[in-house]
């Protein structure tokens, strides 16, 4: 107990040299706040060193010991639950089942000249991609550190908050230089298909028709063996362009339970209903089930329930709630 005291001590003590010591830094409201808590650290460490003497010392003050310790193990406690993992769950139990992010990228390629290529699409100058594409000649299918390749770098770049016109010059000149896309050129964790599916504006679908047209496959199946069609966050401007260009519109659901859902009874289901309303439009049926119409009453009818009023005032939304009376003239 009186070891494991001391050393309680020593840490605290060396944690507060640390502190006190250390390099000066951030703005003017937190600019010495390193020293204050140095210098706090510092004096618990000295309350804890007094209270293990005196309990060393005098007869029958044996609490002396527990009280020192409970100061001095304060700050490592402190420092454990602010810091790691396991200690910000257990004070914010929110953060349960919230994935850690992943590495960041550092565009490790095999060769310097494709690395070369991926920080200048990064950074947007596409004078420099062009030059080192025509001068250097990149390693097309190479891929970095996380599996990305060029393409699905330079795609990402179109998929971007506020992306223009420009941004679709890297993906037209790798292209027109010969890179083929394939299903996992934007890394193991998300299909070329399922990143184009969330296409909201003119880039983000002029990207995919360029895709498309150099070979993409609309079809790829994602590891749930389900269509892009089923994707969550497909948007009405990627399912256009999708139907345009090939993809079956005989998707179905493999998984159990769900076999007789097809991808409009999903994306009702999942609350995006102009996705929904377009794929019943072009000719999908509302659902599999026998008799047709069934499973598509039960999920719309769920969906329509925790609806917002803003859903229920979508003319999509709208649309397939009279879609549903056809169906089911009783609801």
């Amino acid at each position: 107990m009186r070891t494991l005291g001391w050393i309680l001590v020593a840490a605290n003590l060396i944690g507060a040299a640390a502190l006190y010591f250390g390099r000066d830094g951030g703005d003017a409201a937190t600019r010495g706040l390193g020293r204050g808590l140095g210098g706090l650290l510092a004096a618990l460490a000295l309350v804890g060193a007094l209270l293990l003497w005196w309990g060393d010392r005098a007869s029958g003050r044996g609490i002396a010991f527990f009280v020192a310790l409970a100061i001095l193990v304060i700050p490592p406690a402190c420092l454990m639950l602010f810091k790691t993992d396991w200690g910000l769950t257990l004070l914010y139990p929110s953060r349960r089942g919230i994935p850690k992010p992943g590495p960041a990228a550092r565009y490790d390629f095999p060769n310097a000249a494709t690395r070369e290529v991926a920080l200048a699409v990064i950074m947007q100058d596409y004078a420099r991609v062009e030059s080192l594409i025509k001068m250097e000649k990149p390693d097309l299918a190479a891929r970095d550190e996380l599996g990305q390749a060029l393409l699905g770098i330079a795609t990402h770049h179109t998929m971007i908050y506020g992306a223009k016109t420009e941004n679709l010059i890297p993906l037209r000149l790798l292209l027109a230089a010969g890179a083929v896309p394939r299903p996992d050129d934007a890394g193991p964790d998300e299909l070329m298909i399922s990143k184009l599916a969330q296409a909201r504006d003119d880039v983000g679908t002029a990207a995919l028709k360029m895709l498309l047209d150099a070979g993409l496959s609309p079809n790829q199946l994602d590891g749930n063996g389900l269509s892009v069609l089923f994707h969550d966050y497909l948007t009405p401007d990627a399912a256009r362009v999708l139907l345009a260009n090939g993809v079956s519109r005989a998707a179905r659901d493999p998984r159990a339970n769900r076999q007789d859902w097809s991808p409009v009874t999903h994306q009702v289901d999942v609350g995006n209903w102009a996705t929904a309303h377009l794929l019943l439009e072009s000719g999908i049926p509302v659902d599999y089930a026998s008799p047709p119409g069934t499973r598509f009453t039960l999920v719309m009818q769920q969906a329509e329930s925790q609806a917002s009023d803003e859903d229920l005032a979508d003319p999509s939304c709208r649309a397939l709630v009279g879609v549903n009376k056809v169906q089911n003239p009783g609801s």
